[in-house]
């Protein structure tokens, strides 16, 4: 049983340590909020909790009636050492750990090797038990909520014929100053695709100004469009939207005004899609996706937040 557990406890380290640099490479790269810090914290406790249990299995650890005079002795001793040298314990993660103060806990390895120092193994199970129900929930909502994101949603076929009927959204997204990101760059390209090959078809670009954005996104996304070759009488401004709801209600309101299709073939990522069109059919906007390309480095990132914000409004509701 306990070789089962150290397979599993292995399996999960090594993937949830990489899920932490994943969700952490954005937060280096200025990108921080609660739906990227969360589970960047979820991962890291998975992966140091696997560890630890790696390194002092609970195999180790006798019951209660097994405990030695010695044992105890010992275990008074550690306690006595830690207590003392606070850093130390931290050192045995490797957190923050100053290279003599490694070499000082090197030296004094055994006063971390006492059965049952910081827990019995009553405890211990306990905690397993906790932890691994937790991981089982966590992998079964990431599973479902996944599905849900990227399956959960009318899918725009590009190949398909008489579309001169539906109206191009483009959701917008963060400007740098006035250049459109890597991620809205990729939503405007999703877009050209499918206006390339719809060359009846009109557009929508959404997007209000943002904090440290000269322009509206609208307007950067205008001027991208046209500079990749789209007419500028197929594109179509609404510049006062700040959130996914606004982007569905305010082009709406722009695709009435112009006697467009108020059918919509709305571009966003694909872990986007999924809200982007409920919160259409919630306006009764009749809409299907057609999912932009993703960076790598923000899928599961943004993925993560995406599965978090559908959580929150499946029990609290939609704003």
């Amino acid at each position: 049983m306990q070789k089962i557990k150290n397979v599993i406890y292995s399996i999960l380290a090594i993937v949830f340590l990489v899920l932490f640099f994943v969700f952490a490479t954005p937060i280096l790269k200025g990108i921080i909020n609660v739906g990227i810090v969360i589970p960047a914290i979820i991962s890291i406790v998975i992966a140091v909790y696997s560890l630890l249990s790696l390194k002092h299995p609970i195999s180790n650890i006798p019951n209660d009636n097994e405990i030695t005079e010695e044992m105890l002795s010992q275990r008074e001793e550690a306690k006595h050492f830690i207590q003392n040298r606070p850093a130390k314990l931290r050192s045995t993660v490797l957190f923050g750990a100053k290279k003599e103060k490694l070499e000082e806990f090197n030296n004094n390895y055994e006063y971390y090797n006492v059965p049952g120092l910081i827990f019995s193994k009553k405890t211990r199970k306990k905690l397993d038990k906790i932890f691994f129900t937790f991981v089982a929930l966590l992998l079964i909502v990431a599973t479902i909520t996944s599905y849900i994101l990227f399956f959960g949603y009318d899918r725009f076929d590009i190949n398909t014929s008489s579309n001169s009927n539906k109206t191009v959204l483009v959701l917008g997204c963060k400007v740098n100053g006035n250049i459109p990101s890597r991620t809205l760059k990729n939503r405007l390209n999703a877009s050209i695709e499918v206006l390339n090959a719809n060359p009846t078809m009109k557009c929508i670009v959404s997007g209000g100004k943002g904090k440290n954005e000269n322009i509206t996104e609208a307007y950067a996304m205008q001027q991208y469009l046209i500079d990749k070759g789209i007419a500028q009488d197929r594109i179509f401004l609404e510049e006062n939207s700040f959130s996914t709801k606004e982007n569905i209600q305010n082009s709406y309101e722009i695709a009435n005004k112009n006697n467009l299709p108020n059918e919509f073939i709305i571009v966003t990522d694909a872990y986007h899609q999924h809200r982007a069109n409920r919160y259409a059919k919630e306006n009764n906007v009749k809409a299907v996706g057609y999912p932009a390309h993703t960076e790598w480095y923000l899928l599961a990132p943004y993925t993560a937040r995406e599965s978090l914000g559908l959580i929150y409004e499946s029990i609290f509701g939609s704003k």
